[in-house]
């Protein structure tokens, strides 16, 4: 019976020997390459990429532009209103992207399709979490039902994070922040 061990022992490891050797090592794939997307001129703001990474959506000079990656493309402009545009986002399913929209008294949230067309007004942001945006302030649920963002319930209340149907365009609070916090942001 002890030769039976032992030679079962000697047998898992000659095959666990076997298997580790026979694994190839990974091999480096080299520098990183930088790529720019834009080179014109100006600051941009925002960017999101695309899921696939070949193209990218942001800010410039107060309008949201989408922009493929590759040699000779051009920026397409998808938004074309009067009043300042900012933090576009791309749906999960890449057909559209939800962007803030500013006027004097409030800010809009919107959808518009990727490709350019008519845009969607989803709701009016209650008070701002904060004064100005830091990062992004839309985020998409994984099922593309739903908008998340961070706002005040008036100005004398902290930050909440909510979601908003895109079906029924209602607001549904996910967090109660305590009295006289700053509140929650979305980052």
């Amino acid at each position: 019976l002890p030769w039976v061990a032992t030679g079962a022992l000697v047998v898992a490891g000659g095959l666990g020997w076997w298997f580790l050797s026979s694994q190839t090592a990974e091999v480096p794939s080299g520098p990183v390459k930088i790529t720019p997307f834009t080179t014109d001129g100006g600051y941009k703001a925002h960017p999101k990429l695309f899921p696939d990474g070949e193209k990218v959506a942001y800010e410039w000079r107060g309008d949201i532009y989408v922009k493929a990656l590759g040699p000779g493309t051009r920026p397409f402009r998808l938004t074309k209103h009067e009043t300042y545009e900012s933090d576009p986002v791309w749906s999960l399913d890449s057909r559209q992207i939800a962007f803030v929209r500013w006027f004097e008294d409030r800010r809009t949230v919107y959808t518009v399709p990727a490709l350019g067309g008519q845009e969607r007004k989803l709701t009016d942001l209650s008070y701002l979490a904060s004064r100005y945006f830091v990062g992004s302030t839309l985020s998409w649920s994984p099922d593309g039902d739903w908008l998340g963002f961070a706002e005040r319930p008036s100005t004398d209340e902290p930050s909440r994070i909510v979601r908003l149907s895109l079906a029924t365009l209602e607001k549904q609070p996910l967090t109660s922040p305590p009295e006289r916090s700053c509140g929650d942001k979305r980052s």
